[in-house]
């Protein structure tokens, strides 16, 4: 197994212990639907109906404090992909929510991407998060300023 199959494991095996994590703070509020297996590559990481809304949701763990960065970003293609997956569902009420983990401060960020306020920017990103040996390219970001979070929870 090469490093970048490690480094995928390694990164999707910390996102489904913060899934299991989250599912066990909110305990009855939330019903999970589905968790992605580690691998499978996924549009979405988990889905969950929380009352009468179900919810396609991605995880990303960041491996910096929250307040290096005024905002969380997304990659555009990340995006649209779980926008399209939220249409599947459009005979019920859909949220998308991007999950933002910083590890170094132990905060989750919760974004409704279809009603948080965004900027799109270019930003010189990794080819692959994955695999940083690969170099870099621009990419579509959507950046989402922390302070419109619609949850701020602290990870215990």
């Amino acid at each position: 197994m090469g490093q970048k199959d490690v480094n995928f494991i390694n990164a999707e095996t910390a996102e489904r212990r913060a899934i299991k994590w989250f599912a066990r703070i909110k305990g009855s509020q939330i019903e999970m639907n589905n968790i992605s297996e580690i691998g499978s590559y996924a549009d979405e990481d988990f889905t969950f109906t929380s009352g009468q809304t179900y919810i396609v949701a991605e995880v990303k763990i960041r491996e910096f404090s929250s307040s290096k960065y005024e905002t969380a970003y997304l990659e555009l293609d990340k995006i649209n992909r779980l926008m399209k997956k939220g249409v599947d569902y459009a005979a019920v009420n859909v949220k998308v929510l991007y999950f933002a983990f910083y590890k170094d401060d132990r905060k989750l960020y919760i974004f409704d991407l279809m009603n948080t306020p965004h900027t799109m920017t270019y930003k010189s990103c990794p080819v692959s998060t994955m695999d940083k040996s690969r170099g870099m390219v621009h990419k579509p970001i959507c950046e989402y300023k922390l302070s419109d979070a619609i949850e701020i929870l602290d990870v215990i």
